[in-house]
Protein backbone atom coordinates (compact mmCIF):
# COMPACT_ATOMS: atom_id res chain seq x y z
CA UNK A 1 0.00 0.00 0.00
CA UNK A 2 2.89 2.34 0.81
CA UNK A 3 4.38 1.84 -2.68
CA UNK A 4 0.99 2.53 -4.24
CA UNK A 5 0.62 5.79 -2.29
CA UNK A 6 4.10 6.90 -3.36
CA UNK A 7 3.23 6.11 -6.98
CA UNK A 8 -0.05 8.03 -6.80
CA UNK A 9 1.70 11.00 -5.17
CA UNK A 10 4.32 11.00 -7.94
CA UNK A 11 1.66 11.07 -10.65
CA UNK A 12 -0.32 13.82 -8.91
CA UNK A 13 2.85 15.89 -8.78
CA UNK A 14 3.36 15.34 -12.51
CA UNK A 15 -0.18 16.45 -13.30
CA UNK A 16 -0.54 19.64 -11.29
CA UNK A 17 -1.83 22.50 -13.38
CA UNK A 18 0.71 25.15 -14.28
CA UNK A 19 -0.36 28.77 -13.87
CA UNK A 20 2.27 30.08 -16.25
CA UNK A 21 2.99 28.53 -19.65
CA UNK A 22 6.34 29.35 -21.27
CA UNK A 23 6.56 29.92 -25.00
CA UNK A 24 8.26 27.73 -27.58
CA UNK A 25 11.80 28.59 -28.56
CA UNK A 26 11.22 28.38 -32.31
CA UNK A 27 14.49 30.10 -33.22
CA UNK A 28 16.62 27.23 -31.91
CA UNK A 29 14.25 24.35 -32.64
CA UNK A 30 13.81 23.48 -28.97
CA UNK A 31 10.88 21.73 -27.29
CA UNK A 32 8.45 23.92 -25.36
CA UNK A 33 9.22 24.32 -21.64
CA UNK A 34 5.81 23.03 -20.49
CA UNK A 35 2.20 22.73 -21.58
CA UNK A 36 -0.89 20.69 -20.85
CA UNK A 37 -3.92 19.42 -22.72
CA UNK A 38 -6.81 17.00 -22.99
CA UNK A 39 -6.95 14.41 -25.79
CA UNK A 40 -9.49 11.88 -26.98
CA UNK A 41 -10.06 9.51 -29.87
CA UNK A 42 -13.70 8.86 -29.05
CA UNK A 43 -12.80 5.85 -26.90
CA UNK A 44 -10.18 7.34 -24.56
CA UNK A 45 -10.12 10.52 -22.49
CA UNK A 46 -6.70 11.67 -21.24
CA UNK A 47 -5.25 14.68 -19.42
CA UNK A 48 -1.54 15.22 -20.12
CA UNK A 49 1.40 17.51 -19.45
CA UNK A 50 4.73 17.73 -21.26
CA UNK A 51 7.81 19.23 -19.61
CA UNK A 52 11.15 20.04 -21.26
CA UNK A 53 14.16 18.02 -20.08
CA UNK A 54 16.66 19.03 -22.80
CA UNK A 55 16.30 21.05 -26.05
CA UNK A 56 15.09 17.91 -27.89
CA UNK A 57 13.67 15.73 -25.07
CA UNK A 58 10.43 16.22 -23.13
CA UNK A 59 8.67 14.01 -20.63
CA UNK A 60 4.94 13.48 -20.94
CA UNK A 61 2.80 12.45 -17.99
CA UNK A 62 -0.84 11.52 -18.45
CA UNK A 63 -3.84 10.22 -16.55
CA UNK A 64 -7.18 9.16 -17.88
CA UNK A 65 -9.39 6.39 -19.09
CA UNK A 66 -8.24 4.09 -21.84
CA UNK A 67 -9.96 1.21 -23.61
CA UNK A 68 -8.69 -2.19 -24.59
CA UNK A 69 -9.88 -5.41 -26.15
CA UNK A 70 -8.88 -8.59 -24.33
CA UNK A 71 -8.94 -12.05 -25.84
CA UNK A 72 -7.51 -15.26 -24.40
CA UNK A 73 -7.90 -18.96 -24.63
CA UNK A 74 -6.05 -22.16 -25.26
CA UNK A 75 -5.63 -25.64 -23.86
CA UNK A 76 -5.83 -24.57 -20.21
CA UNK A 77 -8.23 -21.60 -20.43
CA UNK A 78 -11.70 -21.08 -21.77
CA UNK A 79 -11.88 -18.89 -24.88
CA UNK A 80 -12.81 -15.44 -23.61
CA UNK A 81 -12.95 -11.95 -25.03
CA UNK A 82 -14.16 -8.63 -23.70
CA UNK A 83 -13.98 -4.89 -24.26
CA UNK A 84 -13.15 -2.89 -21.14
CA UNK A 85 -12.16 0.56 -19.85
CA UNK A 86 -9.28 1.09 -17.41
CA UNK A 87 -7.95 3.97 -15.36
CA UNK A 88 -4.42 4.57 -16.66
CA UNK A 89 -1.38 6.58 -15.51
CA UNK A 90 1.68 6.89 -17.73
CA UNK A 91 5.01 8.64 -18.14
CA UNK A 92 6.83 8.83 -21.47
CA UNK A 93 10.14 10.48 -22.27
CA UNK A 94 9.97 11.69 -25.90
CA UNK A 95 12.89 12.54 -28.16
CA UNK A 96 11.68 15.06 -30.77
CA UNK A 97 14.33 14.35 -33.39
CA UNK A 98 13.25 16.70 -36.19
CA UNK A 99 12.37 20.02 -34.51
CA UNK A 100 15.47 21.87 -35.78
CA UNK A 101 14.86 20.60 -39.31
CA UNK A 102 11.18 21.64 -39.20
CA UNK A 103 12.10 25.05 -37.77
CA UNK A 104 14.76 25.62 -40.47
CA UNK A 105 12.14 24.86 -43.15
CA UNK A 106 9.79 27.44 -41.62
CA UNK A 107 7.32 24.83 -40.32
CA UNK A 108 5.65 25.34 -36.96
CA UNK A 109 7.13 23.55 -33.96
CA UNK A 110 4.79 25.22 -31.45
CA UNK A 111 3.67 22.83 -28.70
CA UNK A 112 6.31 20.30 -29.85
CA UNK A 113 4.83 19.83 -33.32
CA UNK A 114 7.26 17.25 -34.67
CA UNK A 115 8.12 13.58 -34.91
CA UNK A 116 9.24 11.69 -31.83
CA UNK A 117 10.50 8.40 -30.46
CA UNK A 118 9.32 7.62 -26.93
CA UNK A 119 9.33 4.98 -24.23
CA UNK A 120 5.83 4.84 -22.74
CA UNK A 121 5.53 3.28 -19.29
CA UNK A 122 1.97 2.87 -18.02
CA UNK A 123 0.34 1.67 -14.83
CA UNK A 124 -3.29 0.54 -14.58
CA UNK A 125 -4.70 -0.41 -11.18
CA UNK A 126 -7.84 -2.52 -10.95
CA UNK A 127 -9.62 0.30 -9.06
CA UNK A 128 -11.78 1.18 -12.03
CA UNK A 129 -12.59 -1.50 -14.59
CA UNK A 130 -15.74 -1.06 -16.65
CA UNK A 131 -16.40 -4.21 -18.61
CA UNK A 132 -18.99 -5.09 -21.23
CA UNK A 133 -19.29 -8.64 -19.88
CA UNK A 134 -17.22 -9.73 -16.89
CA UNK A 135 -15.36 -7.49 -14.44
CA UNK A 136 -13.43 -10.49 -13.12
CA UNK A 137 -11.98 -11.27 -16.54
CA UNK A 138 -8.81 -9.39 -15.60
CA UNK A 139 -7.05 -11.60 -13.04
CA UNK A 140 -4.37 -9.09 -12.08
CA UNK A 141 -4.68 -6.25 -9.58
CA UNK A 142 -2.00 -4.23 -11.39
CA UNK A 143 -0.87 -3.90 -15.00
CA UNK A 144 2.37 -2.26 -16.13
CA UNK A 145 3.22 -1.77 -19.80
CA UNK A 146 6.53 -0.70 -21.31
CA UNK A 147 6.11 0.26 -24.95
CA UNK A 148 8.66 1.96 -27.25
CA UNK A 149 6.69 4.29 -29.55
CA UNK A 150 7.12 6.25 -32.75
CA UNK A 151 4.78 9.14 -33.36
CA UNK A 152 4.08 12.66 -34.53
CA UNK A 153 2.33 15.71 -33.07
CA UNK A 154 0.78 18.42 -35.24
CA UNK A 155 -1.26 21.53 -34.45
CA UNK A 156 -4.76 22.25 -35.72
CA UNK A 157 -4.83 26.01 -35.15
CA UNK A 158 -3.80 27.66 -31.91
CA UNK A 159 -5.87 25.61 -29.47
CA UNK A 160 -6.17 22.12 -30.97
CA UNK A 161 -3.79 19.34 -31.96
CA UNK A 162 -3.60 15.73 -33.03
CA UNK A 163 -1.16 12.95 -32.30
CA UNK A 164 -0.56 9.80 -34.33
CA UNK A 165 1.62 6.97 -33.08
CA UNK A 166 2.43 3.28 -32.96
CA UNK A 167 4.16 1.24 -30.29
CA UNK A 168 5.12 -2.39 -29.70
CA UNK A 169 6.13 -3.56 -26.23
CA UNK A 170 5.30 -5.74 -23.25
CA UNK A 171 2.63 -5.71 -20.57
CA UNK A 172 3.11 -7.30 -17.16
CA UNK A 173 0.22 -8.37 -14.92
CA UNK A 174 0.55 -9.12 -11.21
CA UNK A 175 -1.35 -9.03 -7.94
CA UNK A 176 -0.30 -7.96 -4.46
CA UNK A 177 -0.02 -11.51 -3.12
CA UNK A 178 2.68 -12.41 -5.69
CA UNK A 179 0.73 -15.56 -6.57
CA UNK A 180 0.02 -14.33 -10.08
CA UNK A 181 2.40 -12.90 -12.67
CA UNK A 182 2.04 -12.95 -16.45
CA UNK A 183 3.09 -10.93 -19.48
CA UNK A 184 2.06 -10.43 -23.08
CA UNK A 185 3.00 -8.53 -26.22
CA UNK A 186 1.23 -5.20 -26.76
CA UNK A 187 0.72 -3.43 -30.09
CA UNK A 188 -0.63 0.04 -29.40
CA UNK A 189 -1.68 2.32 -32.27
CA UNK A 190 -3.19 5.68 -31.39
CA UNK A 191 -4.78 8.66 -33.09
CA UNK A 192 -5.87 11.38 -30.67
CA UNK A 193 -7.34 14.85 -31.08
CA UNK A 194 -7.30 17.40 -28.34
CA UNK A 195 -7.19 20.82 -26.74
CA UNK A 196 -3.87 22.25 -25.54
CA UNK A 197 -2.74 25.22 -23.49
Amino acid sequence: MKKLLILVFTFITLFQLQAQINSTDSTTGSVRDKFWGIQTNGLELLYYQEHKLTPSIAIRGEAGFTNAFFSSGGATRENTSDFFTLLNFSAEPKWYYNLKKRSAKGKSIAFNAGNYIGLRTSYSPKWVVLSSMNKNLIDADHTITIVPTFGMRRNLGKLFDFELGLGVGYGFYFDGSENYFDHSLFIIPHLRFGFKK
